[in-house]
């Protein structure tokens, strides 16, 4: 709406779906996010691959900045990892299970993993609306021993589950 309105100046944050997925679920959509886009004196978005998108729609380069989410080093540094040595590898997501985020595919993965790490875990620290269906893909594909769904956790659980990571997707 800001688009249209004649004021200026205009500033215009990209988000993930706004970007990549609202453009291409109706024509209209798509013509008014690039206008929106094409129109903004400056365009930020939080990842390259955004970016990306955002200059195919006709942003040029000068009025782009791309600004990644940052992690507060306070809390998230190596100094906090809490790994017992010689413990399994733990691959931890945070993605919520919803189906934008594809968590599915580190379940398909982990015979892959397994078969090279057989002592590799993973646990998700999220929930969503596809858990049980996930659940089910772990337990088809016989890793559920192998793959933990912790659900939502409180934000010390949360850092703690991600201090413990060797990987995170």
């Amino acid at each position: 709406m800001a688009a249209f309105s004649g004021h200026r100046p205009k500033f215009l944050t990209a988000w993930g779906s706004y970007l990549l997925s609202m453009p291409r679920s109706s024509h209209i959509l798509g013509l008014a996010v690039g206008y929106a886009m094409r129109n903004a004196d400056l365009v930020t978005s939080v990842a390259e691959h955004m970016s990306a998108a955002i200059r195919g729609m006709g942003v040029q380069s000068e009025r782009l900045i791309t600004l990644p989410f940052g992690v507060d080093t306070s809390v998230f540094h190596a100094r906090s990892r809490i790994a017992e040595a010689g413990s399994a590898p733990l691959i931890v997501s945070t993605r919520h299970l919803e189906p934008v985020y594809n968590v599915g595919l580190l379940i398909d993965a982990m015979p892959l993993i397994l078969a090279a790490l057989p002592l590799a875990r993973a646990e998700i620290l999220s929930d969503g609306s596809q858990r049980r269906q996930l659940e089910k893909q772990a337990q088809e594909l016989k890793v559920e021993g192998q793959v933990v769904f912790r659900g939502k956790l409180s934000a010390s659980d949360f850092v703690a589950g991600l201090s413990r990571a060797d990987v995170y997707v």
